[in-house]
């Protein structure tokens, strides 16, 4: 009987160790994540927090916006309009797994009105880094002002055309007429693709598949006026800025073949008269 006991015994304790082994077995982790919100306005921030099973080791995130982390619960500010999909990429020693949610961040721009008190006019506005920025062009009738092609139409859909003589007091009050430094600071708070992000999409524009409008700014192609020559409609956005190198003055031009951001100044002083008449977008002082 103790020879029966004893072997029964160390049988066991075979058992008992094996389960032990199996218990402490690495495995594959299985990737899960939760944000601490799902809905938010442009330039907030969120909370990502890894809930991932079987104690991973590595994190690959992607936000959705061409931004990644490797950090284990990261926090991340969407700074444009639109609904992302993130992913998680959880591993360890034994291998990882991937997690994607689609259309799980849904961010909107942060928008009011502005009333113009001369005219009454009412014109959407909107918050795009630290700046408040209209969100359509400027319509009040100057003496100089002037409608694409004399259309009440254009004038109604794009805004007035203003040599830029009038542009710098054109703007209502509590508002200005942006520097080259803050359509600067606009662009550079957009980051890659500005063009894009600052077009309205509409088929306004003849190429139109890639804007995202993802700034709000809300950008039409309502053309230009230079001398006697009418051009740009569904083409470009033109808009001046408070400043001259020189004597020439500065704009910014938004162009659809290319989808890309550039200013330029006046060279041709004959070709760039006061007769050349661009929009006007007014930035809050």
């Amino acid at each position: 009987m103790r020879k029966f006991k004893l072997s029964f015994a160390i049988i066991s304790l075979v058992i008992v160790s094996i389960g032990c082994d199996n218990e402490d077995e690495v495995k594959v982790p299985e990737s899960e994540f939760v944000a601490d919100k799902t809905d938010i306005k442009m330039g907030e921030n969120v909370n990502f927090t890894d809930i991932s099973q079987n104690n991973p080791t590595g994190w690959n995130w992607d936000f959705g916006d061409n931004s990644t982390s490797e950090t284990q619960n990261p926090s991340h500010t969407y700074k444009l309009a639109g609904n992302y999909t993130v992913s998680l990429y959880a591993k360890n020693e034994k291998g990882g797994d991937h997690t994607e949610k689609q259309d799980y961040i849904k961010v909107t721009p942060t928008t009011g009105n502005l009333q113009d008190t001369r005219d009454g006019k009412i014109y959407k506005t909107v918050k795009i880094g630290r700046q408040w920025w209209m969100a359509e062009n400027l319509k009040y009738e100057t003496d100089g002002c002037i409608a694409y092609r004399l259309s009440e139409e254009y004038g109604e859909l794009y805004g007035f055309l203003y040599s830029f003589s009038e542009s710098n007091e054109a703007c209502p009050e509590g508002w200005h007429l942006p520097s080259k430094t803050e359509y600067e600071t606009l662009i550079n708070y957009i980051g890659s693709d500005p063009g894009n992000a600052l077009k309205k999409d509409t088929t306004l524009w003849k190429s139109y598949s890639n804007n995202t409008n993802g700034s709000g700014f809300s950008a039409l192609p309502g053309g230009y006026l230079s001398g006697a020559f009418w051009g740009g409609l569904g083409e470009c956005a033109a808009f001046w800025t408070a400043n001259t190198v020189g004597s020439n003055p500065v704009h910014l031009e938004i162009w659809d073949h290319n989808s890309i951001c550039e200013f330029v100044h006046y060279i041709d002083q004959y070709y760039y008269s006061d007769e050349t008449k661009f929009y006007i977008r007014c930035v809050k002082d």
